[in-house]
């Protein structure tokens, strides 16, 4: 297995729709599904393109109840591309004479191959190459390269490109009672060599402009016929192959929105970003120079190729939705990333699981995530005080602006029926939020972004739970009471050793008059994983860490099974709505935080690595404190270097032993044996 590609043999109208969500590619600005460049939404494919915090708001009848509702809008479809021999239709994969069929997701340097070989009625075979990227050097960009070889025959090939605004929120079966029709005031146009399609969000009202222009590498065939609509607009060429010898077509668009920075007419930009975008091969160049750079501060490196792989595919996924180009932009963390419609795109909780990893890497994007808490403080101040409460009440579902999102009503897909919809009523977000602003701090030692973000997020969630805990006169205790707690059943009490380590809850027991009993810790964990149905792709997340440091064996299994989740849809069909970007993220942060044991603590940053039987090597990049620094573990010994030339000396604490780094410095600890099991 090659640990760095992603490959499908073959054509499976069935699984096409978890294909098309694992090989989405992105920038962080947008991102478009794997689905084929020929195809249309239906049973078996859904084309989508989604930019960060494009939302739009619309109403809906249901149930004899008004339902409004927020999506991140499907936006016109760039990628239409397809092609047909003298005399026959255009092509599709689930009519024609498939004599090979193949698609490679290429994660080193974000490129989504497809290989087609196919037969035509006349015998004639022709082989197809394409090469799909959205480029990471320029976040407005996207290319689709399409290598034609007639490989027994020589004649006119018909090609057919399109820009088409014909799309909606359809992609999810239990929403599909709601609109979804977001985009109007659709316009087209030609100016050559570009074609251009535009159309607007109907509420928020926000323009998105698409140009698209196509490059032939032979030069011959003549000029396109082209065909205008109001909502879409075609291109057809009519290409000379002569027999064994290939014939590229390069499509190039640029996407624009009314949101995007230092752009005053997005129709225009795009047309410009457009024409003057580089060929294919430039373009491509500078995109895998961009990913290098990516690769090399999320570099997490573990015995087994099919691991490492699978770790790749969830570092790939986090990246493309939350990369450098998001720091600037005002969104939040996607439940399921930019790759398709399921939860709205809304913004939930998941950055718990998200921000602690990107904060060890990409610290800017991972501070850009919490401005977007920030930006909404004042709308969570507003929810808290109709509530009679004071502080700020974070929505269970954000959006936009930060209002709730969550709906209150929800289509039960066993029954059919739509029933009132609780979820409202999960506090927990606030409580997220406030541990990632001061992880953030605690690993970037940043006092101003402490004194400015970190202080308004943490006062606020703090005045909140003040403000609804209530003391019982009855049991002198206080409680929080018409909440639904994080796993939407029960209060979670394994939530404590996940967040907080062993020391620390022991600490918190003690101060509030409960000292803890020899054992708790794993007496709990035992009675909780026995009552636990795993219903949530974060629950094998949650038990992974809780279970490694009594029961190795368990904890990988519970992180081998998140690690594939998306891979074998776990979920039952649910990733082809979108992946779990808190189950991906969650299980790279139990490598690199939880089975290194990391911590930073006002002394120092800790480690206590006690590896998976499993995992017999781990290396990775980490950033602490403006520093960076390689680690490199395996059962025996735990080697750490600088890799920066920073003047700032960094203390560390490896099972007890004290060391400063300063530049250049590199330090070896032996590592105990780890305890067994049981």
């Amino acid at each position: 297995m090659n640990p760095w590609s992603l490959t499908y043999e073959g054509f499976d109208p069935g699984h096409e729709g978890l294909r098309e969500a694992l090989c989405t590619l992105g920038n962080g600005r947008f991102a478009t599904r794997g689905a084929a460049p020929e195809a249309e939404a239906g049973a078996v494919h859904y084309p989508g393109t989604y930019v960060a915090g494009c939302y739009d708001r619309l109403t809906s009848d249901i149930a004899g109840h008004r339902l409004t509702n927020e999506d991140m809008v499907n936006l016109p479809n760039w990628l239409p591309l397809t092609f047909a021999t003298p005399g026959c239709p255009w092509f599709s994969p689930g009519t024609a004479d498939l004599l090979g069929y193949r698609q490679d997701l290429d994660m080193r340097h974000a490129v989504l191959h497809r290989l087609i070989r196919f037969r035509d009625a006349e015998g004639r075979v022709t082989s197809v190459r394409q090469r799909r990227l959205v480029s990471m050097a320029d976040p407005y960009l996207a290319a689709l390269e399409t290598t034609f070889t007639a490989e027994n025959w020589s004649g006119p090939l018909r090609v057919r490109s399109g820009l088409d605004g014909r799309v909606a929120n359809t992609g999810v079966a239990r929403y599909r009672d709601l609109r979804g029709d977001h985009l109007t005031g659709h316009a087209t146009g030609i100016r050559e060599p570009l074609t251009w399609l535009r159309a607007r969000t109907r509420s928020s009202g926000i323009e998105v402009a698409l140009a698209s222009r196509v490059d032939v590498s032979s030069g011959g065939g003549g000029g396109p016929e082209a065909e205008r609509h109001d909502d879409h607009v075609l291109e057809t060429r009519v290409l000379p192959l002569d027999r064994g010898h290939a014939v590229a077509v390069v499509k190039t668009v640029a996407l624009t929105t009314s949101r995007d920075l230092a752009v005053s007419d997005a129709t225009s930009a795009a047309l410009r970003r457009a024409g003057l975008a580089p060929g294919f091969g430039e373009l491509l160049e500078q995109h895998e120079i961009a990913w290098r750079d990516l690769w090399e501060r999320a570099r997490l490196e573990v015995t087994g190729p099919n691991t490492q792989r699978d770790i790749r595919l969830s570092t790939f996924h986090v990246l493309q939705t939350l990369s450098p180009h998001t720091a600037d932009l005002d969104v939040g963390v996607p439940a399921r990333g930019l790759h398709g419609e399921a939860y709205r795109g809304h913004v939930f909780w998941d950055e718990l699981f998200v921000l602690p990893w990107l904060t060890l890497r990409f610290p800017e994007t991972a501070r850009g995530a919490l401005r977007y808490r920030l930006r909404r403080l004042p709308e969570a101040r507003a929810a808290a005080r109709a509530a009679g409460l004071r502080g700020a009440m974070f929505p269970w579902q954000s959006g936009s602006d930060g209002r709730d999102e969550t709906q209150r009503f929800h289509l039960n897909p066993r029954s059919g029926q739509w029933t009132p919809d609780h979820t409202h009523l999960q506090r927990h977000v606030g409580l997220a939020v406030a541990y990632n602003a001061w992880q953030h701090y605690a690993i970037t030692g940043d006092v101003e972004f402490l004194a400015g973000t970190g202080a308004h997020l943490l006062v606020e969630i703090a005045r909140f739970f003040a403000s609804v805990a209530r003391l019982d006169p009855l049991s002198g205790r206080y409680e929080i009471k018409g909440v639904m707690g994080p796993d939407e059943y029960q209060a979670d009490v394994l939530m404590l050793f996940y967040l907080l380590t062993a020391r620390e809850v022991r600490q918190i027991l003690d101060r509030l008059g409960y000292p803890a009993a020899p054992g708790l810790t794993r007496r709990t964990i035992r009675y909780y994983l026995s009552r636990t149905c795993h219903g949530s792709t974060l629950s094998a997340v949650v038990h992974a860490w809780v279970l490694a440091r009594s029961d190795r064996t368990g904890s990988w299994r519970f992180f081998t099974e998140t690690l594939t989740g998306d891979i074998t849809d776990v979920q039952g069909g649910t990733t082809a709505e979108g992946v779990h970007l808190g189950a991906m993220a969650g299980t790279l942060d139990l490598v690199q935080r939880c089975y290194l044991d990391l911590e930073a603590r006002p002394d120092g940053l800790h480690l206590n690595p006690v590896l998976p039987e499993q995992l017999t090597t781990l290396s990775l990049c980490l950033r602490y404190r403006g520093a960076e620094l390689v680690v490199d573990a395996d059962p025996a010994r735990v080697r750490i270097a600088r890799a920066d030339d920073g003047p700032t000396a960094l203390d560390l604490v490896v099972h007890g032993h004290h060391a400063r780094l300063r530049r250049g410095d590199s330090r070896t600890f032996p590592l105990p044996e780890p305890k067994r099991d049981g």
